[in-house]
């Protein structure tokens, strides 16, 4: 069996693409000290940390993704992108912000 070379480079053409938008993603701690401003971060929420920001982003959040517009010594003001729940569903936001404890 043969393949056409131009259907051989199509399809490598589409394989290198999609290795490309998949990339690899993931979250590191920063460094003691470190700005977090600009930066897209993940933040992992205790479970009394869930219940008082319930009002604000829901229930049974288990964390929130987004950028860092704003840290200080006492809390984040975090432009939300998505808000995970303890099911395993995500919510999908756009670019509300809202600030975080940094003791929650």
């Amino acid at each position: 069996m043969s393949i056409d070379p131009r259907t051989r480079r199509w399809l490598a053409a589409v394989t290198a693409a999609s290795l490309v938008v998949c990339g690899c993603y993931g979250y590191v701690a920063p460094q003691r000290g470190a700005s977090l401003v600009g930066r897209e971060a993940q933040l992992l929420l205790s479970d009394s940390g869930a219940v008082v920001l319930t009002p604000v982003i829901g229930p049974s959040a288990e964390s929130i993704t987004g950028r860092i517009v704003t840290d200080s010594a006492s809390s984040y003001v975090v432009s939300l992108s998505s808000v995970r729940r303890r099911g395993g569903e995500e919510t999908m936001w756009r670019g509300e912000r809202v600030a975080i404890s940094r003791a929650l």
